[in-house]
């Protein structure tokens, strides 16, 4: 995680907070290994976040021309 903080210029705790966000809506996964805890965006579940907020999209728009 201190990596990241870092590349991002950010506090470790803000890394650690937004990257505990994305591990509970299912966007990465964490592994841990001794003192190191290893990120792993998980493609599937941001594929199917993705094709939501597109509908969505769609559908809002459908909406408002209506």
């Amino acid at each position: 995680m201190s990596l990241i903080a870092e590349a991002l210029q950010i506090a470790q705790p803000t890394a650690s907070r937004h990257l505990d966000i994305l591990r509970q809506a299912g966007f990465i996964t964490v592994q841990k290994h001794m003192k190191w805890s290893y990120c792993k965006r998980n493609d599937p579940a941001l594929r199917e976040y993705l094709s939501w907020v597109a509908t969505d999209l769609q559908l809002g728009d459908q909406a408002r021309s209506a």
